[in-house]
């Protein structure tokens, strides 16, 4: 529309357009357009139009064409697997090779422009390169931490206690995720967030997702939206990038940074805010607090003393170069450390397949996130130094040094210039959030008016061992078991109530559990919610006090082993089926917890327990169903029945 405006002919050459008129090849052909815009797919498809018909015929639009212009080239690297016709686009100067071509990209590293070179069958000789500022003196940048399962901080955007016309005039806010059925769910929960505090009062349209797969129809109607600004929230993949300019997009959020994620995407989402110049922006970058549990413990010191050689994270970059600042007088340092990117397996173009494919086969299994992740985004999280400054050392921006922030830069930079978080604010969202107030090193001493906060869990004093930790997890699986008897449903599991993976995460970390709060907490690190699980707080108390009975004393000599011996159930709280045991219990602890008695006053006793009645309502004893008992009995692991 623009260009139409303009006086300068233009088409663009989709699915839609070309279904919709199919007389627009034979326009191109013959010269009609000024300037054409396509996708690889649509240009070098060996049996399409364009290759058959129009490539060396000699026709009008040979003649005509002045420049071949790649957008985006950068894309030329990072889609060579997701889109295989990039790697081609060589093709274009076999075929036009007296035609100039041109490629743009505002995110190209060093080594990603060799590439693309090669690709694109660019001269040697004949090749110029021109490298405009990079930095966006109008957009501040904070990192914050989230929880795995926590959307909180998304709700937040809709002020709770604001009135309607002040929800309708917030901020165009865009949120880019890596996983479109991530973005749906986010989008469905947002709206269902308001039509419970607004009804019928917020626009069906206010908040919308969008991603590659919509269907042009919804895609141009997202996008009126967003310009009109009906609305407000877009939770979108990088297909909200491309081609699209919204100049007044006042916040970005990345949200969680996943191994599909690169410094080169995350930048150019940061650059959809505030593409207006006169107007300021922030972009707030979530990363998921299971990143920081891949590190060493000392990681805050480490990455403090970024000018010291120190223990490695992995075989060949040393953890405290990632806290390495970026400043006139460090530059061999940042030059050293990005060869070290390069050079980490060959190339940074192996390392990034390499993380891609670590990511394929191991995205959702074991194994710390730091080690998934981009390294160059590592470098962005930790340093110590300007968050902006690293994007411009990565992608060789030739003013980093020159000029000033129109605001407070990125969270980074107000922590060293000694400001208070609370007050450097843009949009209401201030650097108050940030994980530098949880990340000042372990021997620093903190200024008398800051409110930085050093992260480090509180640790018991008991000394806990690998057989503590065995004991805990034995006695909690028992535990689970009591929980999911005393269930009123007949079809819950013992996983369903407390899942493995969250059980062994609060026994591996029992000297961070001092309270039964801090055992909430552990839970939710594991990425389950106890709130909204059949876990009840009763039942976290029991194991709590369960865990305090065995970190209190000695762990025993003798081998624990992984498999517990029979588990009897008490006939005085339940009537069993005369094929289940009935051997009464003998010398009961009074001491113990309500839903678990052991045989024996030792807590390092033999597993031969006796799950009892618990705090958990239920129906009396004499309305129990004998059949649904017997269910219950079922669906116990083989190892419990006996």
């Amino acid at each position: 529309m623009k260009l139409e405006a303009l006086g300068i002919k233009a088409v663009a050459l989709t699915q839609e357009n070309l279904s919709a008129e199919p007389r627009i090849w034979e326009k191109v052909r013959d010269g009609h357009y000024q300037l054409i815009y396509a996708s690889p797919e649509t240009l070098l498809d060996a049996r399409g139009y364009f290759m058959t018909e129009i490539a060396g015929r000699q026709t009008q639009f040979e003649k005509n064409l002045v420049a071949i212009a790649i957008d985006e080239s950068h894309l030329i690297w990072d889609w060579e697997h997701f889109r295989v016709q990039y790697k081609h686009v060589g093709k274009l100067r076999m075929t036009f090779h007296e035609t100039p071509i041109a490629c743009l990209s505002a995110t190209l590293a060093a080594n990603v422009a060799g590439y693309v070179h090669s690709v694109c069958g660019l001269r040697p000789r004949a090749t110029l390169r021109y490298s405009l500022p990079l930095r966006r003196d109008n957009i501040d940048i904070v990192v914050t931490s989230v929880a795995p399962n926590d959307q909180g901080p998304l709700f937040e955007l809709i002020p709770s206690g604001a009135k309607m016309q002040e929800v309708l005039e917030m901020p165009k806010t865009v949120v880019f995720i890596d996983d479109i059925d991530v973005g749906i769910r986010l989008c469905l929960t947002l709206r269902a967030r308001l039509a419970r505090k607004w009804g019928v009062a917020v626009p069906e349209n206010f908040v919308e997702c969008y991603y590659g797969s919509l269907d042009a129809g919804k895609k141009a109607e997202v996008l009126r939206n967003i310009i009109s600004g009906k609305t407000k929230i877009v939770i979108c993949t990088d297909a909200f990038g491309m081609g699209i300019d919204v100049p007044d997009i006042g916040v970005v959020i990345q949200w969680h940074l996943t191994p599909q994620c690169s410094l080169s995407s995350l930048c150019q989402r940061i650059g959809r805010a505030a593409r207006d110049p006169s107007l300021k922006g922030i972009a707030i970058i979530y990363i998921s607090t299971s990143f920081f549990t891949g590190l060493p413990a000392d990681w805050r010191d480490q990455v403090a003393r970024w000018d010291e050689d120190i223990e490695h994270m992995s075989a060949s970059i040393p953890l405290n170069r990632f806290g390495l600042p970026v400043t006139p007088n460090t530059q061999p340092q940042t030059r050293q450390l990005l060869l070290s990117l390069y050079r980490a397996v060959g190339s940074l173009r192996e390392l990034l397949r390499g993380a891609r494919e670590r990511s394929s086969r191991s995205a959702q299994g074991p194994g710390p996130k730091s080690t998934k992740l981009d390294p160059p985004l590592i470098w962005f999280i930790l340093t110590q130094g300007c968050r902006h400054r690293v994007l411009g050392a990565f992608f060789t921006d030739p003013a980093n040094f020159q000029g000033s922030h129109r605001s407070w830069c990125c969270d980074s930079c107000s922590a060293r210039a000694g400001r208070d978080f609370g007050k450097d604010s843009t949009f209401g969202i201030s650097a108050d959030i940030s994980i530098l107030r949880h990340l000042a090193p372990s021997g620093a001493t903190k200024r008398p008016d800051s409110t930085l906060t050093p992260l480090g869990d509180k640790v018991r004093a008991e000394e806990i061992t690998p057989r503590h930790v065995m004991l805990i997890k034995r006695n909690f699986r028992l535990l689970r078991l009591g929980f999911c008897m005393s269930n009123p449903t007949p079809w819950v599991s013992p996983e369903t109530i407390l899942p493995d993976k969250s059980l062994d995460t609060v026994a591996d970390r029992a000297k961070y559990i001092a309270s039964a709060e801090d055992l909430v907490e552990e839970l939710e690190k594991s990425g389950m919610e106890q709130k909204r699980s059949l876990l009840t707080m009763a039942a976290v108390n029991t194991m709590y006090q369960v865990l305090e009975d065995i970190v209190a004393r000695p762990a025993p000599l003798q081998t624990i082993l992984p498999k517990p011996s029979a588990v009897r159930l008490d006939p005085q709280t339940f009537s069993l089926p005369s094929t289940s045991p009935s051997r009464e219990s003998e010398n009961i602890d009074p001491r113990a917890p309500a839903i678990i008695r052991r045989m024996g006053k030792d807590p390092h006793s033999p597993p031969d327990v006796v799950i009892g009645h618990s705090s958990v309502k239920r129906k009396p004893l004499q309305e129990l169903d004998p059949e649904s008992v017997r269910k219950r009995v079922i669906i116990l692991p083989s190892r419990y029945r006996e």
